[in-house]
């Protein structure tokens, strides 16, 4: 138990460090060094985990991807008071974790990101239509999407 506990909270430390780094500066400008010394780790401990920072970074986005997948799936009532449940609950999400989307989807940001997140984006919308039975020809899904990238930048 506990040795899991500690490489959540040693891999945790590593991906906010670098998060908050990127604050600072652009992730190309990052080292390693800059980051164990910003972390308090020794060299040996970044290594026994990562073997660069863009396995820390790809962490990072696989994180973000999979925080997504996980709001709320149960199926909304027609004519409840949580009718925008899940798109509100996207919105805060997008709002806690908007720097990091931001830097994941700008110009120096992994394109392959943008289009796994849109993906992802789009399930949650379409669930969210379908739950609802509002068929996309009424509300485009991209009217969505430019409504949420509106949150981010």
């Amino acid at each position: 138990g506990s040795i899991f506990l500690e490489l959540l909270s040693t891999t945790h430390k590593i991906k906010q460090s670098l998060i908050l780094l990127c604050k600072t500066a652009p992730i190309e400008k990052i080292t390693v060094k800059q980051l164990i010394e910003f972390t308090g780790i020794s060299r040996a401990t970044f290594y026994n985990y990562y073997t660069n920072l863009t396995e820390v970074w790809q962490q990072i986005t696989n994180d973000v991807l999979f925080e997504m997948s996980t709001l709320k799936k149960e199926p909304l009532v027609i004519f409840s008071f949580s009718d925008l449940q899940l798109l509100e609950q996207l919105a805060q999400y997008i709002q806690r974790r908007q720097f990091v989307i931001r830097m994941l989807l700008n110009k120096s940001g992994d394109p392959e990101f943008l289009e796994r997140w849109e993906q992802q984006m789009k399930h949650i919308i379409l669930k969210y239509l379908n739950d609802k039975n509002i068929y996309e020809k009424t509300i485009p899904v991209g009217c969505f999407l430019k409504f949420f990238y509106c949150l981010i930048f």
